[in-house]
């Protein structure tokens, strides 16, 4: 047997030696403030002799007496302690229990009630520390001169004011989550706004077992380093205003396991000059850069936790692959900035102060909240890889938001545009980049755009279906489709918008707005180059491709039919384009432009800042370009019954068409207008 002492007083300190032979271990907790500990193993029954004054141990006929008024209680744990280089720490209720087999001056151990610090200056490596146990007002606080492993082998440790966790000098941590173990962390709200889990260097978590933890006043797992996850089934679960779950100084690398965030969080607005600075909660957060590699991230973020981030960095953002299950259910407001201006703070499921890399994966993100974002950046935004890399998984990116808009600040006067903050499924300050992959947005409400770039938007490759309310695609300075394939339908704004030049070399793309004012393909009076790729634009209007700079012939058709089969033959019968038109609305209300709204309604003008409305009725416009479409005469039908064939969003290959009115067009020039 092996003596294990408890330790009281403010600094009590010692070092015991004596290997221990076993796996799973019997404590007897004496009266006189020590324990007696016995493997199981060498135990085959339990006697109690007849007078009751002694519990008998029993190993092939051989019995030890026990003295049963000297036991207090009896507890078992499954902790292997023979490791000659472990040093266990046992919680047990207001007390913690203390034992290594390593002899050391330079060891030492101070413990109060449940509270204990360690202390090595051995300069040895790879320390293991081994953590069990339950109290419901400690802590453990390492030391240790070289880098150690943290192994969690079922503890449940909460800390009244205290952090529960900490490793304070500057070496890695090595956390391990014991396979099969369940262990808990908590602080309260009485902690002096420290993390649970708090660490000054480089940080790896790894194992197989569940950690939760839950931090009720700052951060749940933080480091003032970098921190690499390898595994585990990780719970954070954040209540503390502007808290964040797993925060790290530097960088944050994600190779596997599955995390759990639950950042509950309020925004924190400090004042500042004039005004505020605005703090927010997140679940996973770094000062630098965030690279996942691998694992599973699920968040589920409520209402009340205004503005809280799901994943965010103030550098770049890079995933090559894992599964991302985010709703970010968190609302948006107003606020006073430093400068005395108002503002806006929203929410958001992914967000960089630099870029964002989404090359593989598979993405669940839903933004419910006002003004929520799915993913933004205030750089570029990339999906899925380039001709020149490979990617590392593919890329599925499925994005929705459900959040109305929020009113900033009125406009004054006819056409003065008020100042919103709009739901976006994806923003980039910068450019965007689409390479490959799959993606699928959607958005319900006023100001809801899909892909939305505030300077140039390209599109080289993959698939993407967008179906939004307001502009499914929309660049600041200028649309480039080289590639892929794309549709892009608004159910109250143009299919594909863009306030610069647009140009298309290649893919199929189909562009789906609304009725007159608005468009399939809308750039206004500015440059609208084609010159490879097929063009599918249906909406009220359309913007005229530049004939001086197109190398590919262009139909603008004013005579189309709402909800129409739409068929385009040659002369000798052969299928250009086969199209169901989708049923299209126009905006409904007394038009107009009113000084508090941006959208554009039909029919006559109205009050509220006058000027003229939108054109009413159903008559639809399409664009149509194609390799195909040369110089020639071609049937123009509709109304007909499409069978057979490849379907994708209304566009038909290899179809048959029967029935229907026809139009006759003749192309001989680069854009062609017919009625």
């Amino acid at each position: 047997m092996k003596k294990i002492f408890l330790l009281l007083g403010l600094a009590a300190c010692f070092t015991l030696c004596s290997k221990v032979e076993a796996q799973n271990t019997m404590w007897i907790h004496n009266s006189d403030g020590t324990v007696t500990e016995k493997a199981t193993s060498e135990i085959d029954k339990i006697i109690f002799s007849e007078a009751m004054n002694n519990m008998l141990l029993y190993k092939d006929e051989t019995s030890t007496a026990i003295d049963v008024s000297a036991i207090s209680y009896i507890t078992f744990t499954s902790i292997n302690t023979e490791d000659e280089n472990g040093i266990y720490i046992h919680f047990n209720g207001d007390t913690a229990l203390v034992s290594t087999s390593i002899e050391s001056e330079s060891l030492t151990v101070e413990v109060d009630g449940a509270n204990v610090t360690i202390t090595s200056k051995m300069k040895v490596a790879d320390l293991n520390y081994y953590v069990y146990g339950s109290a419901t007002d400690g802590s453990l606080t390492i030391k240790n001169d070289k880098d150690f492993n943290l192994i969690l082998s079922g503890v449940s440790l909460t800390s009244q004011t205290a952090v529960p966790v900490k490793s304070s000098k500057e070496v890695t941590c090595n956390i391990i989550i014991s396979d099969g173990t369940y262990n808990e962390i908590s602080d309260t709200e009485n902690n002096a706004k420290k993390p649970v889990i708090s660490t000054s260097w480089t940080t790896n978590i790894s194992g197989n077992g569940t950690l939760v933890v839950n931090s009720n006043k700052k951060n749940g797992i933080s480091c003032d380093a970098d921190i690499n996850i390898n595994g585990g089934n990780i719970t954070v679960n954040v209540n503390g205003d502007a808290g964040k779950g797993i925060k790290a100084d530097s960088t944050i690398i994600i190779n596997g396991g599955t995390i759990t965030c639950n950042p509950n969080g309020n925004i924190v607005l400090e004042e500042v000059a004039s005004g505020y600075d605005p703090s927010y909660c997140a679940g996973i957060s770094s000062d630098q850069s965030i690279i996942i590699l691998g694992g599973t991230v699920n968040m589920e973020v409520p209402s009340q936790a205004s503005a809280a981030r799901g994943i965010k960095a103030d550098g770049d953002i890079f995933i090559y692959d894992g599964k991302f299950n985010i709703t970010n259910n968190a609302n948006g407001g107003t606020y006073t900035d430093s400068t005395g201006e108002k503002d806006s703070y929203k929410a958001s499921c992914i967000k960089a102060d630099g870029n964002i890399y989404l090359t593989g994966g598979t993405f669940n993100l839903k933004a419910t909240g006002s003004a929520g974002k799915c993913v933004t950046a205030d750089g570029d935004i990339t999906f899925g890889v380039d001709s020149t890399q490979t990617a590392l998984a593919e890329l599925n990116f499925n994005a929705s938001t459900t959040g109305e808009k929020i009113l900033v600040s009125a406009g004054s006067g006819w056409q003065q545009d008020a100042d919103y903050s709009n739901p976006k499924a994806v923003k980039a300050k910068g450019n965007l980049y689409v390479n490959g992959g799959y993606i699928n947005i959607t958005t319900e409400n006023d100001g809801g755009e899909g892909l939305e770039s505030k300077d140039t938007l390209f599109i080289n490759g993959g698939v993407i279906e967008i179906n939004t309310y307001d502009d499914a695609i929309n660049a600041k300075n200028h649309i480039q489709v080289n590639g892929g394939k794309t549709f892009a339908r608004s159910t109250g704004n143009d299919g594909i918008d863009c306030n610069g030049t647009m140009e298309f070399n290649g893919g199929l793309t189909i562009a789906v707005g609304i009725t007159s004012p608005e468009e399939g393909f809308d750039c206004d009076n500015n440059q609208f180059k084609i010159t490879g790729g097929t063009l599918i634009g249906v909406g009220g209007s359309t913007s005229t491709p530049t004939s001086s700079v197109c190398t590919q012939n262009s139909l603008i058709y004013k005579s189309l039919t709402n909800s129409t089969a739409l068929r385009i033959e040659d002369s000798e019968g052969n299928e250009l384009l086969t199209f169901q038109v989708p049923t299209i609305s126009g905006q409904q209300g007394g038009g107009g432009w009113k000084s508090d709204v941006t959208t554009k309604g039909p029919g006559q003008g109205g009050p509220g800042g006058g000027g003229p409305g939108g054109q009413g009725g159903n008559g639809l416009t399409l664009l149509y370009s194609s390799a195909s479409l040369v110089n020639g005469t071609y049937s123009v039908k509709q109304g007909g019954s499409i069978s057979s064939g490849t379907e994708w969003n209304g566009y038909y290959t290899g179809a048959s068409y029967t029935g229907g009115t026809s139009k006759s067009v003749t192309i001989s020039q680069k854009v062609t207008t017919a009625q």
